[in-house]
């Protein structure tokens, strides 16, 4: 019976986790501009090598870089190359993510059946 509890709790927090990701794959989503020719304002940014990782709470505001600084202008096939990037690995997250769903609803179905056959 404690394994079960266990369980349920591990679940409870899988579901937290899950639901806290989804939020933040959903802020990102509202976050970015459909628009890629608003990309040709903002500075390049190198993308890290493992597109894996997600990354959340950046937040950029083109509006305080001056061109004064001398920045070079981004080519804009790039950003849109780095955009399309960034929305499969959203696309991947948010599959991932509803499987890992529907695995542990599974599971708790099976852990209940489990449980109630050996009762």
């Amino acid at each position: 019976m404690e394994w079960l509890r266990q369980q349920e709790e591990h679940l409870h927090q899988e579901r937290l986790s899950l639901s806290h990701q989804r939020r933040q794959l959903e802020q990102l989503r509202m976050e970015l501009p459909s628009n890629p020719l608003v990309f040709q304002n903002m500075p390049q940014v190198p993308l890290s090598g493992t597109p894996d990782k997600l990354i959340s709470n950046v937040h950029f505001n083109p509006g305080n870089i001056r061109a004064s600084q001398g920045l070079p202008r981004p080519d804009p096939a790039d950003l849109c190359a780095k955009l399309v990037l960034h929305k499969i690995t959203a696309e991947r997250d948010h599959d991932f993510l509803e499987e890992e769903q529907f695995f542990l609803e599974t599971l708790k179905r099976t852990s209940y059946k489990t449980s109630f056959q050996s009762a």
